[in-house]
């Protein structure tokens, strides 16, 4: 071994990015596909026409529990998705100064939203989102949009349990009452 350490040369990274658009996870549909046999059920619109898009962050260690997230609630308007409405989620369970953290920062950032929507960056917990916005979104016909959605979507669950078909695995648990906008969806399904 040498008596001196020797000097690591660095490279600068390139920095001629070309901007290209990934799709992930998508469906598509043959152009002249036929009717199913199962019903005349009228063909459903290509898009929806609203989006729920999230992200989330969370811990370093093993569990990744949910820090906060990030959404976007878009209006389908002209082919494109238009944000109507940013905000942020914070774990039920975070601790109070990171939380005060979230609220400083939306306090002092503008929701980058079309105009004559609200500008203010909604902060809330995440039961108060599942109940909430996320509740509304899906009543809406939404797509729920995700990064990673598997994940994403498990980061805002309770629990998981088996699922209650036969072989079908399990299913993750956003509500544990049945209380308010919950109760008469169990209404409707009786």
């Amino acid at each position: 071994m040498p008596d001196t350490p020797t000097e690591e040369k660095r490279t600068e990274p390139e920095t001629n990015f070309e901007l290209t658009p990934i799709f992930v996870r998508v469906h598509t549909r043959v152009t002249n596909e036929k009717a199913r046999k199962d019903g005349d059920r009228k063909p459903r619109d290509k898009w929806a026409n609203f989006a729920l898009v999230f992200d989330c962050e969370t811990t370093t260690d093993i569990r990744q529990d949910l820090n906060f997230l990030w959404w976007r609630f878009c209006e389908l308007k002209d082919g494109i998705y238009v944000c109507q409405q940013e905000g942020l989620v914070y774990a039920d369970t975070l601790e109070p100064k990171a939380i005060s953290l979230i609220h400083d920062f939306a306090r002092t950032q503008r929701a980058d939203v079309e105009s004559g929507c609200p500008e203010q960056i909604l902060v809330q917990s995440r039961t108060k989102f599942v109940d909430g916005g996320f509740w509304q979104a899906i009543q809406a016909g939404a797509v729920i949009v995700c990064f990673n959605a598997p994940f994403d979507l498990s980061r805002l669950a309770l629990e998981y349990r088996e699922a209650q078909s036969k072989n079908t695995g399990w299913s993750m648990v956003l509500w544990k009452r049945a209380v308010g906008i919950h109760q008469s969806c169990r209404r409707r399904r009786e």
